[in-house]
């Protein structure tokens, strides 16, 4: 921790001899009249209730959390645990790693970084500029993927993308994400924030610090409209509550990297820091951001704590959310990933309540007696969180891979489907994937071989053969975009 308080420090006396201490003035809030009367009131009702109940297990100075539309842009609810000083467009702070993707956006478009290519982290540290960068030490791999990078909040990582960057470069990027402007937010007492001039981006130092989110003063609705980009094809809307802003949509980001990034997101949530913003039937994805507060010209311990991202089920409903922990205090809870993305999961949850989202559901549970995969089986690797026993890491298996115990090695359709993929992959062998009702999938890799009448189109019923295995059997279930747990799906012991 000392080692961190001197990081930052550094970069404040680089930074102007200055802190971004940004909320000493006070700004005309929005009362909480106002926001019922233009707002989606039963959901804003709902979310004030969680946020109020989240301040005081969260011991925290206020939390804060928005709703929108990706798409129009419209602002369904804006809610505080202060009713009465709504600070979503005027609360300027460093937001810490939310800013990441953004950083990692700009340097695709400008053809610097390519989605898939490995980012090495030099041993967990870098100097730039007199800083010393470091990642957190549970990060001991010797490179991350570009996702990677998102998910483990790889300072290191993304220093190294944004310095492939010019000034000119970051500094348009990020700001045609919204960052720093109010235009486009029809919002009253919005402030703009500060994002470094291309010139002073130009140094290393300055484009360090900003690509981790430290150095510059951003607004919630900012990245909030920054995020429905994502999911919006690259578009980013005009926020607006009662009228529809006459200001045209702009151009965030290329349509293919607009995509990319938001494939990271939902990474994020499935296998990073967002796990606890994941909700089952839906398509979630977002980032964490934990930023030291500066108060009085030096960074205290103290926190904001922000969780951003979106939540969608299929083409029907897609919804940006945003919560920002101000100051959470509460033992191990300043840590975004254990205040914010609960909060954000809670709101999904009521959104999911009030029918605003349709999560899809499984055809069957354990109790529905699916077919067992195998015979009689063994779990080899289990799905989930474990660690490795050959490299002592811990590791998240997006599947199970079992062993036959018996002389049976057929193995067997869990449920009535429809065989959408047969064949050989260069790396798990032969594969065979099978859609069923309810947006439900399994895939059965390794196969020894595939039953001559498991093609492509073919429906299966539950317990047909669809191949054989000889060695060990990798099995995979998915409920829409997101990986479920075999085991409790078709009961494997």
């Amino acid at each position: 921790m000392k080692q961190l308080f001197a990081i930052l420090l550094l970069t404040i006396l680089y930074a102007n001899n200055t802190t971004i201490d940004t909320n000493k003035t006070k700004e005309k809030n929005w009362h909480k009249k106002d926001t019922q009367a233009l707002t989606n009131s039963s959901l804003q009702t709902k979310i004030e209730s969680i946020l109020s109940k989240a301040k005081t297990e969260l011991n925290a100075t206020e939390v804060m959390a928005m709703v929108m539309e990706s798409k129009s842009g419209h602002l369904l609810a804006l809610a505080s645990s202060d009713a009465q000083n709504n600070r979503y467009a005027s609360y300027l702070y460093e937001p810490g790693a939310v800013v990441m993707p953004f950083v990692v956006a700009a340097a695709l478009d400008a053809g610097k970084l390519q989605h898939d290519e490995q980012i090495a982290l030099h041993g967990g540290s870098i100097k730039v500029g007199g800083l010393t960068v470091r990642d957190n030490a549970k990060i001991i791999r010797n490179s991350l993927s570009v996702t990677e990078v998102i998910t483990h909040s790889s300072n290191v990582g993304i220093v190294q993308i944004a310095q492939r960057l010019s000034g000119v470069e970051l500094g348009v990027g990020l700001r045609g994400f919204g960052l720093g402007s109010v235009e486009g937010i029809d919002l009253p007492g919005a402030r703009k924030g500060v994002i470094k001039n291309d010139s002073q981006l130009q140094k290393e130092l300055y484009r360090a610090t900003t690509a981790y989110g430290y150095g510059i003063a951003v607004t919630p609705v900012q990245l909030m409209r920054a995020y429905a980009s994502l999911r919006n094809g690259g578009i980013l809307p005009s926020c607006y509550i009662a009228e529809k802003s006459n200001i045209p949509p702009m151009r965030a980001a290329s349509f293919a990297t607009a995509k990319q990034v938001a494939q990271m997101l939902v990474a994020n949530v499935k296998v990073g820091s967002g796990t606890k913003a994941a909700v089952a039937g839906l398509v979630i994805g977002g980032k964490t951001g934990t930023a030291h507060i500066a108060k009085e010209g030096r960074y205290v311990n103290s926190y904001n704590s922000s969780f951003f991202g979106f939540a969608e089920d299929g083409a029907r409903h897609s919804y940006t959310i945003g919560v920002v922990a101000v100051d959470p205090k509460a033992k191990g809870k300043h840590l975004a990933s254990q205040s914010a993305a609960p909060v954000f999961r809670q709101i999904v949850d009521a959104m999911v309540a009030q029918k605003m989202l349709l999560p899809s559901k499984p055809q069957t549970t354990r109790s529905a007696k699916a077919h067992a995969p195998l015979t009689d089986m063994e779990v080899v690797k289990p799905y989930g969180s474990y660690t490795d026993p050959t490299y002592g890491i811990k590791i998240f298996n997006e599947s199970v891979t079992l062993r036959p115990k018996s002389v049976d090695k057929r193995v067997y359709a869990i449920l009535d489907g429809k065989v959408l993929f047969a064949g050989k992959s260069s790396l798990l062998g032969n594969i065979v994937v099978v859609a069923h009702a309810n947006d439900l999938k399994s895939v059965y890799a390794e196969l020894s071989k595939i039953a001559p009448e498991t093609k492509v189109g073919t429906s299966l019923q539950r317990g047909d053969t669809i191949g054989s295995v000889e060695g060990t059997l990798v099995f995979q279930t998915l409920w829409g975009n997101q990986y479920i747990d075999p085991v409790q799906l078709v009961g494997v012991d």
